[in-house]
């Protein structure tokens, strides 16, 4: 005789099911002995709905990252200059673990020193609602060190309120080495 505290899925007479979140309590006479119970039921279909669609287009996002990253595209999303979401091609573009990106003060610790300056000013003006070119090209620095040259597609998007910037970026610098090769056999 204790209180019980569940889900129950019903069928209703039209075959439809609802989901209701119940709590079940016995009611007992005098001597101790359950005469009845009393049940309080909360309607939760709608929630129990808007849960599994949440769960579905989690996945979906999931699977939309790991597809990039296999292709090679990183993916990340910067909200007030930090990096919160980095798939792991981003990782491996930059050489640094996930951690370590969403822990630096701001995603320009990743852009070469020569293209910090435009990278911000065109980082603000977007955040400002500005319309730039979403495609381009930047260098970017990896942990150890070394330059390497990235394209990049960006997208302004609403979190919490707020713009955010979402960033594809892809890692070209194996094209441009090619590209100036050819630049000089075709000088020579």
């Amino acid at each position: 005789g204790n209180v019980w505290q569940g889900e129950v899925t019903n069928r209703r007479k039209n075959g439809e099911t609802n989901v209701d979140e119940s709590i079940i309590a016995p009611v007992k006479d005098e001597e101790g002995w359950i005469i009845h119970f009393v049940a309080i039921k909360y309607d939760i279909t709608a929630r129990k709905a808007a849960e599994k669609a949440l769960a579905e287009q989690y996945a979906l996002y999931q699977a939309l990252l790991r597809a990039q990253s296999d292709a090679g595209e990183g993916v990340a999303v910067v909200d007030d200059s930090r990096i919160i979401l980095v798939n792991d091609a981003v990782c491996t573009i930059v050489g640094r673990s996930a951690e370590e990106i969403k822990a630096l003060p701001s995603f320009l610790e990743l852009i070469h020193p020569d293209d910090r300056e435009q990278t911000s000013e065109r980082y603000r003006r977007r955040l400002g609602g500005e319309n730039l070119e979403t495609r381009h090209e930047v260098d970017i620095v990896t942990k150890s060190g070394k330059r390497r040259n990235a394209e990049i597609a960006v997208a302004v998007m609403k979190m919490n309120e707020r713009p955010c910037i979402v960033v594809v970026i892809r890692d070209i610098t194996s094209r441009k080495t090619l590209e100036r090769e050819i630049e000089q056999i075709a000088r020579q």
